[in-house]
């Protein structure tokens, strides 16, 4: 009986410390030092196109919802921890039927948003995108091809700078 109590105690004590390691996206957001990144963002890309980005949190701030939407195109996506690998992932769909998988990594200590796209069409389209602060409520976007092994091409293809609402 007691090897029963112990075992069923180490097994109690195990679960909670599982619990306990869980890393929420509310603290990978605050260790990677991007708070600022959360809001309604509006700007303009090299192509002088109109763009509006917004980060807003949810789900008791497991989650962060992306919304993109310019005059040719619009995406709609999530953000979240994936338990398994303990990776920021994302998960999208775009207003042209596409579907965009994604994971968040650092680049020289900026946020890579390194992404899969899959259009309705069939065509597939592998990239990543640059979140740069600039202060004053500004930001630089810079989005990159990358590799069939997921290796970002130098230089950036293009470029937005956004300015916060």
């Amino acid at each position: 009986m007691k090897q029963i109590t112990m075992a069923l105690a180490l097994l109690l004590l195990g679960c909670g410390a599982f619990v306990q390691a869980q890393i929420t996206l509310a603290d990978k957001v605050a260790e990677g030092g991007v708070e600022w990144m959360i809001g309604d963002w509006e700007g303009t890309g090299d192509d002088r196109e109109t763009v509006s980005l917004s980060f807003k949190w949810d789900l008791n701030k497991h989650v962060i919802f992306l919304h993109r939407k310019s005059a040719r195109w619009e995406s709609k996506g999530m953000n979240a921890v994936d338990p398994e690998s303990g990776d920021v992932k994302f998960i999208g769909v775009t207003s042209m039927g596409g579907f965009l998988t994604g994971v968040w990594e650092d680049k020289d200590g900026y946020p890579l948003m390194k992404l899969t796209a899959k259009g309705a069409d069939g065509r597939s389209w592998k990239g990543g995108i640059v979140y740069k602060s600039s202060g004053n409520a500004t930001m630089e976007v810079e989005y990159y091809a990358a590799n069939d092994a997921g290796d970002l091409e130098e230089p950036a293809r293009g470029s937005w700078t956004f300015k916060k609402k």
